[in-house]
C-alpha cells in the first residue's frame, strides 16, 4: 500500500470495503487537499455491513495543517475516540 499515490497505490479501498467484516470508522476532512472528498463517502458506501459511521469535519484538511487546524485536530480525536468507546476498541471506554 503506497499512502503517496492513487495511481502507484497497490489497493483500492472502495474495491476493497466490500469485504471488511469489522466496525468501520470514516473521518471525511471537508478541506482535504490530497484525497477527493469523495472518495471517503465511496468507500463508506462499499463497506457492505451496517456497522459503519461517517463523520465530516467539513472545515479539516488534510494533513489538519494551519493555524485554524488545531480546533479540527481535537474535533476529529473526540470523534474518533467517542467511536473506539462505543465498539469497547483500543481501551477508550
Amino acid at each position: 500500500l503506497s499512502q503517496w499515490s492513487l495511481d502507484t497505490a497497490q489497493v483500492d479501498a472502495a474495491d476493497a470495503a466490500p469485504r471488511v467484516s469489522v466496525p468501520v470508522f470514516v473521518l471525511r476532512n471537508g478541506r482535504d487537499d490530497a484525497v477527493p472528498v469523495s472518495h471517503q463517502q465511496q468507500v463508506f458506501d462499499a463497506v457492505a455491513h451496517a456497522d459503519k459511521e461517517l463523520v465530516d469535519l467539513p472545515d479539516a484538511n488534510h494533513y489538519f495543517t494551519g493555524a485554524d487546524q488545531a480546533s479540527q485536530v481535537g474535533a476529529a480525536a473526540e470523534e474518533i475516540h467517542t467511536w473506539l468507546a462505543k465498539h469497547d476498541l483500543g481501551g477508550a471506554g
